[in-house]
């Protein structure tokens, strides 16, 4: 089954973003790839990963939001958090919330030659691999 791309223009391939140092350690970093906003986290390994820049709840910008002490990105208007790997990790306030419902969009990301690359597809089933 073929899932449709949110990158209509160049869908499924490696694409530079940015350079690698203007993702801060303890930061986000926005960007928009044929018109898809991203967001972009290092966690606390340094590994550099992106995420569709919307919360699933009330699809507020995750990057005007916070990068968490765990690394992980803090949406602004309900403080929801989500992983590197999209999963909600925290629902403040509600400890009943099933988090595991819900998810970011999470977009494949490497960091190769002092750029961040991305894979232009929204969580795919299957992942062209980055050319070595």
């Amino acid at each position: 089954m073929t899932r449709p791309t949110t990158f209509a223009s160049f869908p499924r391939q490696w694409t530079p973003v940015a350079p690698a140092s203007a993702l801060a350690a303890r930061g986000l970093l926005a960007r928009t790839v044929d018109s898809v906003p991203l967001v972009f986290v290092r966690d606390n390994d340094g590994k550099a990963s992106a995420l569709v820049d919307r919360c699933p709840h009330r699809s507020v910008k995750l990057s005007l939001g916070t990068r968490t002490p765990e690394g992980c990105v803090q949406c602004p208007f309900h403080g929801w958090r989500y992983d590197a790997e999209g999963a909600c990790v925290d629902i403040p306030f509600n400890s009943d919330a099933r988090k595991q419902a819900v998810r970011a969009s999470v977009v494949p990301c490497r960091e190769a030659g002092g750029l961040l690359w991305v894979f232009t597809e929204a969580d795919p089933v299957e992942v062209v691999p980055f050319p070595e």
